[in-house]
C-alpha cells in the first residue's frame, strides 16, 4: 500500500500505547471479517496475473561512474509511461513498475503479450536515459552500503550520537513519503536501537550494515495470481509456500553488497534482520519474522492437515478471537491467518483509519496491517464492492529476486504462472509441514544454493486420490479431469518406486534405524505405503532433481511440459506451435539454471568478481583488500546492465562466457 501523507498524519511510536493498538487490531479485524463475508462467494473472476519489478536507479557523477540517484526522479519518468504504471518506492533511489493491465491466462498468445511487455520496459529504459538516468536491474549497485558497512570493532564501540547520525544520513536515502519516513522512526524507537544486519564475506569476515535501509532498500520481483473463487485462491496460497526456497535458490541475485563479495547468495536475511522491530528481551527466536516465511496454511483440503502448521506466531494483544472466529463463519484456518498477521506491532498507521471506525465500509485499518507484514507469500481479498470481473482472490508470489534482464524475469513470472494453471487443473500437492519450508529458506541462501543443497518435497506431489477431492474443492473442467488422469498414468513408474521407497524407510524405521537424513515421516511407524489421503512422506531433492525430474522424482519442468502439450493438442484458446516454443524455450532456459549449465546471476557476479581479485593478484599495482573499488564496481555494473535487454538465447552465452578476461 502507497500512501503520500506526510509524517504528521502517521502515529508516532508514543501515540500508538496500548489503547490505541487495541482499538486498530479491532478495527482492522472487524475490517477483514465484513470484507470476507462480502466476497466469500465471489466467484467467476478471470484469472489473471502480473509481474511487478523493483529497479535501481542510476546517474553518473563527475568521474563518469555510475552511481545511485537519490533525487526524485520517479516524477520525471512518470509522466512519460502511457504501458507500464510506475510507482515510488522505500528508497529514493528505487523505481517500481507493473503492467497497465494484468495479463489473462490464457496462454494463446501469451508470447506476443510476453514480448510486448519487454518492449515496454525497454521503452522506459530508453526514456530514463533521455532523462539522465539509468535503469538497473538486480538486488542492488555494488557498493550499496559501503560508506555504512563496519567491522567487529567499530560496531561495538558506536555511541549514541553517532547513531543519531546513523538515522539522519539513512533517512536521506528514504523516500519522503510520510509513511516510509515514519517506518523507520517508529522501528527505531520500538526497537530501542539500530536492527544491525549481519554480513559475512566469501572470506569469512564479519561486518554490519543498519537496517531497515539495508533491507527495504534491496529489490525483489513479486508475481501476482488472481483465482476464479476463493478456494482456488486459498489452494494456490499454500501451493506456493513450499516451492518459495525453490524459487529464491533458483533466482539468486544478491553476493556482491557494500563493496564486498558475500558469503550468501541472496537478500532474505538482510530483511528479515533490518525490518526486526521487537526489542532485543522480545525476540525469543521463536516467532516468525515480518520478513520472511507465511508459516501458515488455508486452504480447505483433505491434504492441510494440523501437523503442517507447525511454527509459531507470537500471540496478539487482541482479546476477541471468538468474535473474530464467529464472524467469518467460524473458519479457524483463516482465523489463524488473520491472527498470524496481527500478531505483529502496528507499526505505520495513518490518523484518520480510526477517525471513521467504520468495519462496514472501509478497509484501509485492514489493508494497512496487513501491508506491513512481508511474507514469501501473501493472500489478498477482493476489495469492498469489487464487481465481477474486477479484482478478486489474488495471492502473491514474493520471494524472488530481481534477474538483470527483462526477458528472465519474465520467464520467472510466466514460470509461476505455468506453475498455478497445472497447480489447479492437475491438481498438484505440495504440502510440506511450515517447519521445513523454513529450514529450505535459510538453505536457498547459501553460495550456489541451487546446486549444492537439497531441499524437502513430498516424494508424489500429484493427487493419488483424485476421486476424493475433484468437483469438491477446486473449480474444475473437463480439461483438467483430464490432466488429472494424465498426469497419474504417465508418472506410475514414479509413482510406484516412490511407494517402494516409502515400504523401505517404513521398515527401517520399525527396527530403529534413523540413519537416512534424506527422508522424513510424520509417523513414528510410517504408514505413507498404504495411501491413505492424510499420510505424507518427504525426501530431499537438489534443485537439478527438483526441477528436471529422476527416476524417483517426477520433477516440475516434465509434469509443465506435459501440461502446455495437452493445452495446445485441447485447442482451448489457439494457442499457437510459436507460443509452445517460447514456452518450452523458458522451461528449457530455468531448467539449465536449476541443473548449474546457466549460473544464476548472483554466481555470475561472483565469477566475475573472482576474476578481479585473480587480475589483482597479477597486478602489483593493484590493492589487497576484500573490498571493491569505485572502477571496479563500475565493471559490475556494466556487466549487469549488459544483461538487460537481451533474448533468453543471448543470456545463455552472456553468462558463461562474458565475464572472462573483464577488469578495470
Amino acid at each position: 500500500m502507497k500512501h503520500s501523507k506526510s509524517e504528521d498524519e502517521f502515529f508516532s511510536l508514543a501515540e500508538l500505547a496500548s489503547e490505541t493498538r487495541l482499538k486498530i487490531y479491532k478495527l482492522a479485524t472487524q475490517q477483514f471479517s465484513y470484507q470476507y463475508r462480502t466476497n466469500v462467494d465471489k466467484s467467476g473472476d478471470p484469472c489473471l496475473w502480473g509481474n511487478e519489478l523493483e529497479s535501481i536507479l542510476l546517474k553518473k557523477n563527475h568521474k563518469n561512474i555510475y552511481t545511485l540517484s537519490i533525487n526524485h526522479c520517479y516524477e520525471n519518468l512518470v509522466k512519460f509511461s502511457d504501458k507500464l504504471t510506475l510507482m515510488p518506492e522505500f528508497a529514493r533511489f528505487i523505481l517500481e513498475f507493473i503492467p497497465n493491465t494484468p495479463f489473462d491466462e490464457k496462454l494463446g498468445g501469451v508470447h506476443l503479450k510476453c514480448n510486448e511487455y519487454i518492449k515496454n520496459v525497454i521503452r522506459l529504459f530508453d526514456t530514463a536515459e533521455l532523462e539522465g538516468f539509468t535503469i538497473l536491474l538486480g538486488t542492488c549497485h555494488p557498493l550499496f552500503g559501503q560508506d555504512f558497512l563496519i567491522n567487529a570493532d567499530r560496531f561495538s564501540s558506536q555511541t549514541s550520537n553517532q547513531l543519531e547520525q546513523l538515522k539522519s544520513k539513512m533517512l536521506e536515502y528514504v523516500s519522503n513519503n510520510g509513511r516510509y519516513r515514519t517506518l523507520v522512526s517508529n522501528l527505531l524507537l520500538r526497537r530501542g536501537s539500530v536492527p544491525w544486519t549481519n554480513v559475512f564475506s566469501s572470506s569469512g569476515d564479519k561486518y554490519y550494515l543498519p537496517g531497515p535501509l539495508f533491507g527495504m532498500g534491496l529489490c525483489g520481483m513479486h508475481v501476482t495470481i488472481q483465482s476464479a473463487n476463493m478456494e482456488g485462491s486459498r489452494f494456490l496460497y499454500d501451493a506456493f509456500q513450499p516451492l518459495c526456497p525453490f524459487f529464491l535458490a533458483l533466482s539468486a541475485s544478491t553476493s556482491v553488497m557494500g563493496g564486498i563479495l558475500l558469503g550468501s547468495d541472496t537478500r532474505m536475511r538482510y530483511l528479515s534482520e533490518a525490518m526486526e522491530d521487537r526489542p532485543l528481551h522480545e525476540c525469543s527466536g521463536k516467532c516468525l519474522t515480518r520478513y520472511g516465511v507465511t508459516g501458515v496454511y488455508i486452504a480447505n483440503h483433505p491434504t492441510n492437515i494440523p501437523l503442517l502448521n507447525d511454527l509459531e506466531y507470537c500471540p496478539s494483544e487482541l482479546d476477541n478471537i471468538p468474535d473474530l472466529l464467529q464472524a467469518i463463519g467460524n473458519d479457524v484456518k483463516i482465523s489463524s491467518y488473520v491472527q498470524s498477521i496481527l500478531s505483529h506491532f502496528p507499526l505505520v498507521i495513518s490518523k484518520d483509519v480510526l477517525a471513521s471506525r467504520n468495519g462496514d465500509t472501509d478497509s484501509s485499518c485492514w489493508e494497512q496491517v496487513h501491508s506491513l507484514v512481508w511474507p514469501s507469500c501473501r493472500w489478498k481479498l477482493p476489495p469492498l464492492n469489487s464487481p465481477k470481473g474486477g479484482l478478486g482472490w489474488r495471492t502473491e508470489i514474493r520471494c524472488m529476486e530481481m534477474q538483470f534482464s527483462v526477458a528472465e524475469n519474465v520467464a520467472y513470472a510466466l514460470f509461476a504462472v505455468l506453475l498455478f494453471c497445472a497447480i489447479r487443473d492437475m491438481g498438484l500437492l505440495f504440502y510440506i509441514p511450515q517447519s521445513f519450508i523454513l529450514q529450505d529458506m535459510s538453505l536457498a541462501e547459501k553460495c550456489n544454493a541451487i546446486i549444492n543443497e537439497r531441499f524437502w518435497v513430498r516424494d508424489i506431489f500429484f493427487d493419488l486420490h483424485v476421486e476424493e477431492t475433484l468437483d469438491i474443492h477446486l473449480q474444475t473442467s473437463s480439461f483438467s479431469k483430464q490432466c488429472r488422469q494424465l498426469v497419474v498414468d504417465a508418472f506410475s513408474s514414479e509413482t510406484k518406486l516412490a511407494l517402494e521407497n516409502r515400504r523401505r524407510f517404513a521398515n527401517l524405521k520399525s527396527l530403529g534405524d534413523d540413519a537416512n537424513l534424506d527422508t522424513w515421516c510424520p509417523k513414528d511407524i510410517c504408514t505413507c505405503s498404504e495411501n491413505n489421503s492424510s499420510d505424507f512422506h518427504l525426501i530431499r531433492l537438489t534443485g537439478k532433481e527438483l526441477m528436471c525430474g529422476s527416476a524417483r522424482y517426477p520433477g516440475l519442468l516434465p509434469v509443465l511440459t506435459m501440461y502446455v502439450n495437452a493445452y495446445f493438442e485441447s485447442n482451448i484458446d489457439n494457442m499457437s506451435a510459436d507460443d509452445v516454443d517460447y514456452i518450452h524455450s523458458v522451461l528449457s532456459y530455468l531448467a539449465d539454471r536449476a541443473a548449474g549449465t546457466i549460473p544464476t546471476c548472483a554466481t555470475a557476479v561472483r565469477n566475475l568478481v573472482q576474476d578481479i581479485y585473480t587480475h589483482r593478484i597479477n597486478s602489483p599495482t593493484e590493492s589487497r583488500t576484500d573490498e571493491l573499488s569505485e572502477m571496479e564496481a563500475q565493471v559490475v555494473v556494466n556487466y549487469m546492465l549488459g544483461a538487460r535487454r537481451l533474448s533468453l538465447d543471448s543470456l545463455r552465452e552472456y553468462y558463461s562466457s562474458s565475464y572472462q578476461g573483464q577488469h578495470p
